[in-house]
């Protein structure tokens, strides 16, 4: 499959047929609870990636022109349902994170035009704030991030040498709005991405023994599956907008863990 998952934590007003690659997420260690416990698979059954040993764009490779032809066809109306939210000092962050704006008042140019001129200043965490896209250097499992490369060998103070963001490129596929509790069940459908409209894509604190995000090691470094967090989703769920072509793409931030996002969805 090629296309989008999305997920609700609230139950939306119709059952959902599961029919694409990037998803929403946020119940979805509730099902892995069930077992006795999760633990993540060993290197010689991860890696390499069935995409290939040394690859970056995990499954960002479905981006393809196929990708695109099929989600515009689910295009009816032309109507544009943002997903992401505005960006201020009053959001919500996590631990540490922050999101600081410092304005820089108008500088004024000389006669005759009296051109004005403002700029803003933003301290932030750039990659993990607001409605946020995971790169596949978020998490790891140990020193091991995606496809089996190694935090030690590839991580600078500068960023990443290898899977940074801005290998992604843009994402133009098939959205689909479901309500579902079963993380490893999404990975099953190969999709691109797995989405919520909250932070964790999934329970936190985990229910699942023996387990810390669970969902973000299975995604992003067994799968090389990325995680799309914070979305809004209401609009999509009182429209009964189900299916529709998912239009975002992170910024190219050079050996970057993630990026601030602003994903439409398109009926």
């Amino acid at each position: 499959m090629q296309d989008c998952f999305a997920y609700r934590e609230e139950k939306i007003t119709k059952p959902l047929a599961c029919c694409a690659v990037i998803g929403l997420l946020s119940l979805a260690s509730a099902a892995l609870a069930q077992a006795p416990g999760w633990t993540p698979l060993a290197e010689s059954q991860r890696c390499p990636s069935k995409w290939g040993a040394g690859d970056e764009r995990g499954a960002a490779n479905h981006q393809k022109p196929a990708a695109i032809l099929n989600a515009a066809k689910l295009i009816k109306t032309g109507e544009a349902i943002e997903l992401g939210h505005v960006l201020s000092p009053s959001m919500p962050l996590v631990g540490t994170r922050r999101f600081d704006v410092h304005t820089k008042r108008t500088f004024m140019n000389m006669a005759p035009s009296q051109r004005g001129s403002n700029e803003e200043l933003v301290v932030t965490e750039l990659g993990q704030v607001g409605t946020q896209f995971d790169g596949f250097t978020h998490q790891s499992i140990g020193d091991q991030l995606y496809n089996c490369f190694k935090i030690g060998e590839t991580g600078t103070r500068a960023g990443f040498n290898k899977l940074g963001i801005h290998h992604v490129g843009q994402l133009f596929t098939q959205g689909v709005l479901i309500d579902v509790a079963a993380a490893e069940w999404l990975i099953r459908q190969d999709p691109m991405l797995l989405d919520s409209d909250n932070t964790p894509v999934e329970v936190l604190p985990s229910k699942t023994p023996n387990a810390n995000l669970p969902v973000h090691q299975i995604a992003l470094a067994v799968n090389g599956v990325f995680l799309l967090e914070n979305l809004k989703l209401e609009e999509l769920a009182a429209k009964q907008v189900h299916e529709f072509a998912f239009v975002m793409q992170p910024l190219k931030i050079e050996g970057g863990t993630g990026s601030t996002v602003a994903p439409v969805a398109i009926r």
